[in-house]
């Protein structure tokens, strides 16, 4: 995840003066963006198999290749489409808090746009199209494994060996997997069943303040891959979520969205089989938030619960959120450095969180005794780490939630 630096240029006493208590996100500001992200779908689709006729095409969607941005005093900007390289595509990057923020003067409020188009390189998941979508697969392994705990099926675990220089994932036979990888691989499976156990608890304690949930929305997940199973679990999550929900809500249906702008073609289709997850690219869910969601998004590249509370504000937020810890000063960031991700606090989603129950649902604890604070607190260069440090270096790959928290509406 990409991260910005906390200095002395970041102003956020000045952007919240400015603001004077108005949301930096609103239905408008995110129609505008959504309707960009449709061309950038549309002009990504195009330049994979360009043609003649089809650059002619790409152009229609930016004339004289400019779009038009909002900035944070809600006026309409015209920038250039930056040029794309070989192996490059284009993604809509949304602007957090701290970088507004960065040498923010109220004189000066068209030069900070709240999401502009960027040039990037094409993510390995479309570069490598096996990466969801192998005729052999470990999806209904890892929903067993989740459940149940199971690391292996017929003395078979899905796992990974050396061919020449290539990584290949598979199906091996337990019986020829050195120790430390099948001690491994088990404490990974009772893990997960650990975690979907405590899920489920979690929402039947509270199933008094979460009866009114109509739908869960995630925001954020990843696209999926075979030899990464991060993403997967915390769509499996998102199921166990909603399976329990139906359960204290008297078998009422309960339906789970989920959107992320790296899922392709084979991603929306997995989910929908394998979870019934009904998944989109765009940012078309972002409409559907209300005081009746229940909302999951974890680690996110993006100002994804900024942008939910700032939306959800007219009627004080969804109803609960499982994500990363929310921090209780949304002034951190002006006041120590600090490498603050995409999704830091703002002071709208700083008030949502104390008005909420929050419990402790992540990992971290689990599988390194510590949190990921503490850990990345701690992290050294590999060359100047020693044994016990390799090993948490090790283990932290096996993390797939972090330090989440379920926050509940009182």
């Amino acid at each position: 995840m990409s991260g910005i630096t906390g200095t002395t240029n970041c102003h956020l006493t000045s952007l919240y003066e400015f603001l004077r208590g108005r949301c930096i996100w609103t239905q408008n500001v995110l129609w505008e963006a959504h309707k960009l992200h449709q061309k950038v779908l549309q002009f990504n689709e195009i330049h994979q198999n360009i043609t003649a006729s089809r650059q002619l095409e790409a152009e229609k969607l930016f004339p004289d290749g400019e779009y038009t941005v909002i900035d944070i005093s809600g006026r309409t900007q015209t920038c250039q489409v930056p040029d794309i390289q070989k192996g490059q595509k284009l993604i809509l990057s949304l602007k957090g808090v701290v970088e507004i923020s960065e040498d923010f003067h109220e004189n000066e409020t068209h030069k900070k746009l709240l999401y502009k188009l960027i040039a990037v390189p094409k993510p390995r998941h479309e570069t490598e199209s096996s990466q969801c979508s192998q005729p052999e697969n470990p999806w209904d392994f890892w929903k067993e494994s989740w459940t149940t705990g199971a690391w292996k099926v017929d003395q078979r675990c899905w796992w990974w060996k050396a061919v020449g220089p290539n990584i290949i994932w598979g199906w091996h036979e337990t019986q020829g997997l050195k120790p430390s990888i099948a001690t491994g691989r088990e404490s990974v499976a009772k893990t997960w069943s650990k975690l979907s156990s405590r899920l489920d608890s979690l929402i039947k304690e509270n199933a008094q303040r979460l009866e009114k949930v109509d739908k869960v929305l995630c925001f954020g997940l990843g696209s999926l891959s075979v030899s990464k199973p991060r993403s997967f679990v915390q769509h499996l999550a998102a199921r166990t979520v909603a399976d329990a929900l139906e359960k204290i809500n008297g078998g009422r249906s309960i339906e789970v969205h989920a959107q992320d702008p790296e899922y392709c073609k084979n991603c929306v289709n997995l989910l929908w089989d394998k979870l019934q997850i009904h998944a989109r690219n765009d940012l078309g869910y972002f409409f559907e938030i209300n005081e009746s969601t229940f909302i999951i998004t974890i680690s996110p590249a993006g100002p994804i619960r900024s942008i939910i509370i700032d939306l959800a504000q007219i009627f004080d937020g969804p109803a609960a959120m499982l994500c990363d810890e929310i921090s209780d000063d949304c002034m951190a960031p002006e006041k120590m450095e600090g490498n603050w991700i995409d999704d830091e606090p703002t002071k709208n989603l700083c008030d949502y969180a104390k008005n909420c129950t929050k419990e402790y649902f992540g990992d971290c604890k689990d599988v390194m005794d510590r949190s990921w604070a503490q850990w990345k607190t701690e992290e050294k260069p590999f060359q100047d780490m020693n044994d016990d440090e390799k090993k948490l270096l090790s283990l932290s790959t096996r993390v797939s939630f972090g330090d989440v928290y379920l926050y509940i509406q009182k």
